[in-house]
């Protein structure tokens, strides 16, 4: 009689254990996107989780060095803001949870590796208690900004990574009928979670990118164009993984190299010179003529009847005996208003000018005979 109790005993018990098999508490995994698609685990609940935009994300970090050089590297701060949800028919009992974001690239250089995790710090459930999610009732909540640095990953460039997934770690399970805990120390308790919003970027671009731009463009403005070009390919490959969606208006905002200045050399002037005093000349040259002005208009050169290309022989004939086509060359002395014939010399024309070398004396000496003679020379540049 005694046995047959027992076995009857025994056997209710196991119906009982095998009755609330699907309702006992577990530890789940929930391994998801932060992208907001919810991860939905049988157990009726559902974790999602969406990257919030916060403002002055990006953190500098100064590294000590032996040298003058200053070193430093960005580290990128982020918020997840989670949703956890009974979609299920029945009761959902929680009694603990915590959630972790995936690391980018770890200290080994694997990218999103799961074993590679940086925890988060959300609102935690009261140890002494429980909650109790009722079918299409939800907790929500933001993580504190936290960033990658505990990866320690070998390129500290990866630092400036978003999160793209997150572990959420529930010790929970499904109720049908009534609630009972399955640790005597916690009891049936309300929980709501804080929900302060961090806050928002106020600037189109973040504080730092915005202060590497201006040491950019300080860089151009002193035309140490290698050293700006060198920040530039630093300050786009931040962009391009912290803020993709900018990447044109980073660049838009970074000043361009100034194309190189080509000096000319300085245009050649022609030359005049009288016994000995030089002058800077500018000269024209036509077809049978051409005339040479020094500079402060003291003194000029005109020649008339002068070939094309070639050496000519200079004299006075065309002065003194008529002759209408002979080279004839005059020098004027403005300042003291006397004008002088050249009697000999000799006066070369080519394609890049005209080369003055005669001797020359006072008109009234040429026609009367006698009087000093001069030396005049000249250059006429052809342009």
């Amino acid at each position: 009689m005694i046995r047959l109790f027992m076995l009857f005993c025994f056997c209710f018990v196991s119906i009982t254990c095998f009755s609330q098999g699907e309702n006992q508490i577990k530890l789940r995994y929930w391994n998801g996107t932060t992208d907001g698609n919810g991860v939905t685990n049988p157990v009726g609940l559902q974790v999602s989780a969406v990257q919030v935009p916060i403002a002055n994300a990006l953190v500098r970090v100064d590294e000590a060095t032996l040298s003058d050089e200053t070193k430093f590297y960005l580290k990128k701060k982020f918020v997840l803001f989670f949703t956890v949800q009974n979609v299920s028919t029945q009761d959902v009992a929680i009694y603990d949870w915590a959630f972790k974001a995936v690391c980018p690239v770890d200290n080994m250089g694997r990218k999103f590796d799961a074993t590679s995790m940086v925890p988060l710090v959300t609102p935690y459930i009261p140890a002494s208690i429980y909650i109790v999610l009722k079918p299409g009732e939800k907790k929500q909540f933001y993580s504190a900004e936290t960033d990658f640095f505990w990866c320690l990953p070998q390129d500290k460039d990866d630092l400036v990574n978003d999160p793209k997934y997150f572990q959420a770690l529930i010790t929970c399970g499904s109720i049908a009928g009534s609630v009972a805990s399955t640790n005597p120390s916690q009891k049936l308790g309300s929980f709501q979670p804080t929900n302060t919003m961090p806050p928002k970027p106020v600037n189109d671009i973040d504080p730092q990118l915005e202060r590497m731009i201006k040491e950019h463009n300080d860089l151009i403005l002193k035309n140490e164009n290698d050293k700006a070009e060198s920040l530039k390919s630093r300050i786009l490959k931040i962009t391009n993984t912290a803020y993709p969606l900018q990447v044109k208006l980073v660049e838009s905002k970074m000043s361009k190299p100034q194309p190189a200045t080509i000096v000319a050399p300085p245009a050649e002037r022609g030359t005049l010179s009288f016994n000995g005093n030089n002058m800077v000349a500018d000269g024209d040259c036509l077809e049978g003529t051409a005339t040479l002005v020094s500079d402060d208009e003291s003194a000029m050169l005109i020649l008339n009847n002068l070939g094309n290309n070639g050496s000519f022989s200079v004299n006075s004939n065309f002065y003194t005996n008529g002759c209408t086509d002979c080279l004839a060359i005059q020098f004027q002395d403005i300042t003291n208003s006397k004008i002088y014939i050249a009697v000999s010399g000799t006066v070369n024309r080519s394609a890049q000018g005209i080369t003055i070398n005669v001797t020359v004396k006072e008109l009234m000496s040429v026609v009367e005979g006698g009087g000093s003679s001069y030396r005049v020379t000249g250059t006429i540049i052809s342009e």
